[in-house]
């Protein structure tokens, strides 16, 4: 977002299309977790063919989000007009590539085990791989340019074909190596609206919904107001090196924490054995207490917001409770139903 600003996109418009694009994910989003839970029927099972034909487009979505046009003189257009319709085009193409891949892909963890304890177990894994991937997306672009001396398109373009080429070669191997229920493709589809107000009539998801909005709200406004936080309010040096400092300190801090959050929720004798349900409680009140903290930085303090974005990463750390929790949740759902309609529910991880 800050490259596109750089590069002669205002502020109004990145917002716009942000938000554009976000708000119709809330429409291709369920739609895509109805297709997968009911409209597909395949001998390959119900998320493995979307994923298979999604992962090459989204690599390529990627790609072109980070390749605008960025060459325009400042003294003959207010702004970079090309780049912005560039952006506002290649921001909706890869949601909607997103939404085809990773919608299925996120329907398919719930059913790989039906032992709670082994969830937590799995999703702590997916959320530590997450992790590293996030680390190094958030300090390669440095690395690029500053190592390297490739400008900035450069580093986010070679940062894009990587991260790509790695995402698909990961999601084929995911693909030949894992399969789906075999009983899943046997159950009855059900109608679109039946299908997604089931999951709010859950009473067990209903406050879990409503709190996991929250989190996620809070997370994301960090990260989005993180860069022109830096660049107007403290006023950094060196903006973007801050920034990329901070990012990856808030999420080396988030990775360091995800061991232990496996293990306060897990169900034991000792006294930091919380529960599941506990130990989520825990990650919510954390999440805001470290929140508060960036009232009182100043300008110039950027050690100081250095450690808060630290502090802020703790409770990232226990994110995967969230799924591990849903997944039981879906559980409950098939002892009322006696069907499984996993992407009705984790869909709203996305939103």
């Amino acid at each position: 977002i800050v490259f596109y600003n750089e590069i002669g996109v205002s502020l109004a418009f990145l917002s716009f299309f942000q938000i554009f694009a976000r708000s119709f994910d809330v429409l291709t989003d369920p739609l895509m977790a109805h297709i997968s839970d009911n409209l597909t029927r395949t001998k390959w099972g119900r998320r493995l063919p979307w994923m298979c034909i999604g992962a090459p487009f989204y690599a390529i979505a990627f790609m072109i989000l980070m390749s605008p046009p960025t060459h325009y003189d400042p003294t003959v257009a207010a702004y970079n007009m090309p780049a912005t319709y560039w952006f506002g085009a290649s921001y909706l193409l890869f949601y909607l590539c997103d939404t085809v891949a990773n919608i299925p892909l996120l329907a398919l963890g719930p059913e790989l085990s039906d032992d709670s304890d082994h969830r937590t177990s799995l999703f702590m894994w997916v959320k530590l791989f997450e992790g590293i991937g996030t680390i190094v997306g958030g300090g390669a672009p440095v690395i690029f340019i500053s190592g390297f001396g490739l400008s900035k398109k450069a580093s986010f373009q070679l940062l894009a074909a990587i991260f790509g080429g790695w995402y698909v070669v990961s999601m084929l191997l995911l693909i030949r190596n894992v399969k789906e229920r075999e009983q899943s493709t046997a159950q009855q589809p059900m109608p679109f609206v039946a299908s997604i107000s089931r999951s709010f009539r859950n009473i067990a998801f209903r406050p879990l919904a409503i709190a996991w909005v929250l989190d996620f709200c809070a997370l994301a406004m960090i990260v989005a107001v993180l860069p022109f936080f830096i660049r107007y309010y403290v006023k950094a040096s060196d903006p973007d090196a801050l920034l990329s400092i901070a990012i990856v300190g808030f999420f080396l801090s988030g990775f360091a924490c995800i061991p232990l959050w496996k293990i306060v929720a897990g169900r034991g004798p000792k006294w930091y054995h919380c529960g599941k349900r506990n130990a989520w409680l825990l990650y919510n009140l954390l999440m805001c207490v470290t929140n508060f903290l960036f009232i009182a930085i100043g300008e110039q303090q950027s050690v100081l917001l250095v450690l808060f974005m630290c502090l802020n990463g703790i409770p990232v750390g226990g994110q995967f409770l969230i799924m591990s929790i849903v997944a039981d949740v879906i559980d409950y759902d098939e002892l009322l139903n006696f069907t499984r309609n996993e992407g009705a529910f984790t869909v709203f991880s996305q939103f």
